[in-house]
């Protein structure tokens, strides 16, 4: 599988780094690895996420409060959304 990102992914984990940059920046490496650990599990099992609205999957990011929101589109995983779940939901 050949793993994508859209903008609004970029643009969130562009986000998340500069937010954690300033508060808490030993946070921000651990977070971010994770993110990206995750994400790099879906080249290989791309169905690991919950499916949540209709070809949509949610990844929970081990240790932390984020999720990650994708697609499975052939042979293409694409990252939509990256978000702290302790926000409020994903709209789409």
């Amino acid at each position: 599988m050949i793993v994508d990102y859209a903008a609004r992914a970029l643009r969130d984990l562009e986000r998340i780094a500069e937010y954690l940059g300033e508060h808490n920046p030993t946070a921000m490496h651990r977070i971010l690895a994770a993110i990206q650990d995750s994400i790099d599990n879906l080249e290989h099992f791309p169905e690991l996420g919950k499916p949540v609205r209709g070809a949509q999957r949610r990844l929970p990011v081990p240790r932390s409060s984020y999720l990650v929101y994708y697609r499975i589109a052939g042979e293409e995983v694409l990252i939509l959304h990256v978000r702290d779940g302790r926000r409020k939901p994903f709209r789409p």
